[in-house]
């Protein structure tokens, strides 16, 4: 019995020990302030200035990911556009470790939905585009954080992609509003990874609309 005893005890002993050898990992708050002022490719000429200017814009995907690129379910989030404070958030992340950050800003629902929304952030499928649609808005950026050292992280987000946009000048489209113009573009990459901002596949685009 004595033999049991001082077993347990030395088992004991060293639960302890290695509790004290691997504290709990501490977390930390680190705030993300995202530029609203979304940057376009659009720069000639009021009329154009006034489209594809990112008002659709409503959600963010948040994606985290750890230091081998896999996605961290339980950190990554859903940031809904606010009228006061936009895209702005926190995220509470454990201050030994470090992160790449991926956000992915889009019209409800366009490119990224689903349970799995953090691993689709690294596959993200290029279909159903169309002309001067605002729906094919979409907006991001990547930011690599070391919480140790970091409590707080600017960001600006772009565009990966431009929005596909045809005007005419107003006696052109009085005279021929009821004719389609198509476009047609070969080797266009069908999928899109926000992670690394690489692209892979190749298809045919073909796009139709009135003026």
């Amino acid at each position: 019995m004595k033999k049991l005893s001082a077993i347990l005890a030395a088992a004991l002993l060293a639960a302890v020990s290695c509790s004290k050898e691997a504290p709990e990992a501490q977390t930390v708050t680190v705030h993300f302030s995202v530029d609203g002022a979304f940057s376009a490719f659009i720069t000639d000429g009021p009329a154009l200035k006034s489209v594809a200017d990112g008002s659709s814009v409503t959600e963010m995907y948040v994606g985290v990911f750890d230091s081998g690129g896999n996605a961290i379910q339980g950190l990554s989030k859903k940031v809904d556009k606010s009228a006061s404070t936009g895209f702005n958030f926190d995220l509470q992340l454990v201050e030994s470790l470090s992160y790449r950050v991926v956000l992915f800003a889009q019209s409800t629902g366009r490119f990224v939905s689903g349970e799995n929304w953090a691993e689709g952030l690294r596959n993200i499928s290029l279909t159903g585009f169309g002309f001067c649609s605002e729906a094919d808005d979409a907006f991001t950026v990547t930011a690599d954080v070391t919480p140790a050292s970091q409590r707080s992280v600017e960001v600006s987000l772009a565009r990966p992609w431009a929005q596909l946009n045809v005007a005419t000048d107003q006696d052109w489209a009085a005279n021929w509003a009821s004719q389609t113009a198509t476009i047609k573009v070969s080797g266009v990459p069908t999928s899109f990874d926000a992670y690394d901002g690489s692209v892979s596949g190749s298809a045919s685009l073909s796009v139709s609309g009135t003026a």
